[in-house]
């Protein structure tokens, strides 16, 4: 499989999950509740999805994790360009422990978030896809994931790779 053919497939399940959460959630999502419990909410999708009979051969060795702060045994850290050095904890990470096959990190918010915080979230998943910078991570795929919870469904997802927006065609 080629590197955009994998590309594809993840853009794939992620939008499943994705479709599966919002169908599933309007109850959590209409009352505007915590962010960690969407992420939380998304990531059983997400793993029930993996679980599938479709998907279970190819990520059967694979992990969905929320606020996962390890990269091996270390901290997750990221360097930036002025060489301050963050710790973070990625929303939702698609990988496998102790390695670096790492497969989506996702960053989700809600619409009333403020700016600032969402901007920090599109810099840390390019960050997690940048593989030639100073951070290396190996994620294949970033999402940004902002859920619309005052009922209009204006929901926003971008996807980041190689540390760049990624336009899906």
């Amino acid at each position: 499989m080629t590197n955009n053919e994998k590309i594809v497939e993840l853009i794939g399940v992620f939008e499943k999950a994705k479709n599966k959460f919002l169908k599933n959630e309007k109850e959590i999502i209409e009352i505007d509740i915590n962010e960690r419990t969407l992420s939380a909410r998304l990531m059983f999708h997400l793993q029930t999805l993996l679980l599938n009979e479709i998907y279970q051969e190819n990520y059967k060795e694979y992990s969905v994790d929320c606020e996962y702060n390890r990269m091996n045994k270390d901290m997750k850290k990221i360097i930036q360009e002025d060489n301050i050095v963050n710790l973070i904890y990625p929303d939702i990470i698609l990988h496998k422990r102790n390695s670096n096959d790492n497969l989506i990190a996702i960053e989700m918010k809600k619409i009333c978030s403020n700016n600032k915080a969402k901007n920090k979230d599109r810099i840390k998943l390019k960050a997690l896809t940048n593989s030639k910078g100073k951070n290396d991570f190996h994620y294949i795929l970033g999402v940004y994931f902002e859920v619309d919870t005052t009922g209009n469904n204006n929901h926003i997802i971008e996807f980041f790779v190689d540390g760049k927006e990624y336009k899906k065609s």
